[in-house]
């Protein structure tokens, strides 16, 4: 059931925003932090998610703006298929990336920064703030069979959730065009935000990119459509709304309508993708990059190495993690920026319960599993006290905390979040599309590393 996983998989539970911080974009939350102080204490907001919001108008803002050559590579990469990644941009373990944007067949485009990079969703979704307004307004809107704009809800692990209306764009990943293809601008003013949305949610909505420490979210999940059959058939599916005037209700949306992954919506290299980024040392480190490299077996770039490569499971996207004896359901996040699982031995920080504070570093273990629960491989894993770590740094390997109670019981139960990133190639394979790792010959969704 696909509902299942779009509406809780991104989990980037941000109890810490990294004040040190000032990208075009977004301005910073706060001062710099203090060199010696940690990076609980020197944070000046405690709130947000993986996506919350909309900016409607208020200090979005981008890394450029107006017109630009349509076959122009976003971002300042250095090959056609590969998407720089920057981490710790706005806030600690953020991973971000650039992505162009254009009115279909024009060269009216705009180069958008500082999206979070997310494996835990589907879908390209922008602020409407970090949109130029004159651009804004020569997307064409995605309407139902009556005129009806569209509008969509997402809902994240830690009861936060965005609202916008649905936007067809030209959007470049590197020099490759997903051409035409539905997006998000989030616009909390667009219609009456949708009833369903508001009520799925407990912390609400960010409404603009400086409150949540990025522009958008890169939604590059295994899926292809971020609902899928569910939402073409279930007119009740509370995450697509068709919108007369400011009234809008939950409503059945064609697949060629839905949020897509872009990588997947690309004319070539479109059938997954491979982030690698650099290994942190435990103590932690600034001026972290990476990269995000189109296509698996496509191009010399991206035929790499022979990794472990596990099946999720085709109707959830789940697989297992064993940890302490106990079994749970699993993913893999780039958009949850630590390891979240739950461990009653291992104590909570008095400042901010969330997060764990060992007195003294844990090196840890667990079991990872596909969804059949047949192939396995046992991952180790650092968790230090996030009070002793330093907010001279902005990306740690070893920061973890617990499953939020906003989790719904029987989700997900262990999230091996950006941590699990670093200098390790994960590869994902996007649903139905086959590729070539070493020797295997495999088909979506998997994961691999």
């Amino acid at each position: 059931m696909r509902k299942y996983i779009v509406l809780f998989v991104s989990f980037a539970f941000l109890n810490l925003v990294y004040s040190n911080c000032s990208q075009s974009g977004f301005q910073s939350s706060g001062s710099s932090a203090a060199a010696g102080s940690n990076i609980l204490t020197s944070s000046s907001s405690s709130g947000g998610s993986s996506s919350s919001g909309s900016s409607s108008g208020t200090s979005g803002g981008s890394s450029s703006s107006g017109s630009s050559s349509s076959g122009s590579s976003s971002g300042g990469n250095s090959g056609g298929n590969i998407v720089a990644i920057t981490v710790g941009c706005g806030y600690v373990n953020e991973p971000c990336v650039s992505v162009k944007i254009c009115v279909p067949g024009t060269t009216q485009c705009q180069t958008i920064s500082n999206l979070l990079l997310d494996t835990g969703s589907a879908g390209l979704r922008i602020f409407s703030g970090a949109i130029t307004p004159s651009l804004n307004a020569n997307f064409p809107s995605v309407k139902d069979t009556s005129g009806r704009p569209y509008g969509t809800c997402a809902v994240y692990g830690d009861g936060s959730y965005q609202w916008g209306p649905i936007k067809r764009a030209d959007v470049y990943l590197g020099q490759n065009l997903a051409s035409n293809i539905p997006i998000e601008v989030i616009d909390f003013t667009f219609g009456d935000l949708g009833a369903s949305c508001k009520s799925s949610a407990g912390a609400g909505g960010v409404q603009d990119a400086m409150a949540a420490g990025f522009n958008g979210i890169l939604g590059v999940q295994f899926w292809k459509e971020d609902c899928g059959n569910y939402c073409v058939s279930t007119a009740g599916n509370g995450i697509y709304s068709a919108c007369s005037g400011s009234s809008c209700t939950s409503a059945v949306i064609d697949i060629n309508n839905q949020l897509i992954n872009p990588v997947s919506g690309l004319s070539a290299d479109n059938n997954g993708l491979i982030i690698q980024i650099s290994s942190v040392p435990l103590a932690g480190a600034s001026n972290v990059s990476g990269q995000m490299i189109l296509g698996i077996g496509t191009q010399t770039n991206n035929k790499i190495g022979s990794p472990s490569v596990f099946q999720a499971d085709p109707g959830t996207g789940i697989i297992n993690t064993t940890y302490n004896g106990k079994s749970y359901k699993a993913i893999i996040d780039s958009g949850s920026n630590a390891y979240y699982f739950p461990d009653s031995n291992i104590p909570k920080c008095s400042t901010t319960s969330g997060w764990y504070c060992p007195s003294s570093t844990q090196n840890l273990s667990a079991i990872i599993m596909d969804s059949t629960q047949v192939k396995s491989q046992t991952v180790s894993f650092t968790v230090a006290s996030a009070n002793t770590l330093s907010a001279s740094y902005n990306t740690f390997s070893d920061l973890a905390g617990s499953i939020p109670s906003t989790m719904p019981s029987g989700s997900i139960g262990f999230i091996w979040g950006l941590p699990f990133f670093t200098g390790r190639s994960v590869y994902v394979g996007i649903e139905k599309s086959s590729s070539l790792i070493g020797s295997q010959s495999l088909t979506g969704p998997y994961w691999a590393y």
